[in-house]
């Protein structure tokens, strides 16, 4: 049996809610084996980017050449 690798954060948090309800093992033995680090799963966002990605996103559309450093410090004041 072939298992798919498992990169996202959000993909390794489903497989070991799969892994706690399935086989009803310890949640920190379920971090173990998916090899996930047990406060990253818990951690939870808390900040919106969203406005953020947008700005970034409409600098890199007008300007193509620049790069991420130059975008970035456009952005930030």
């Amino acid at each position: 049996m072939s298992f798919k690798k498992v990169l996202r954060p959000l993909q390794k948090r489903e497989s070991v809610d799969y892994l706690l309800e399935a086989y009803r093992i310890g949640l920190r033995g379920s971090c173990r084996l998916m090899m996930q680090n047990y406060l990253a799963y818990n951690y939870r966002r808390c900040r919106d980017d969203r406005a953020l990605t947008q700005r970034i996103s409409e600098i890199a559309a007008v300007r193509v050449c620049y790069g991420y450093q130059r975008i970035f410090a456009q952005d930030t004041p």
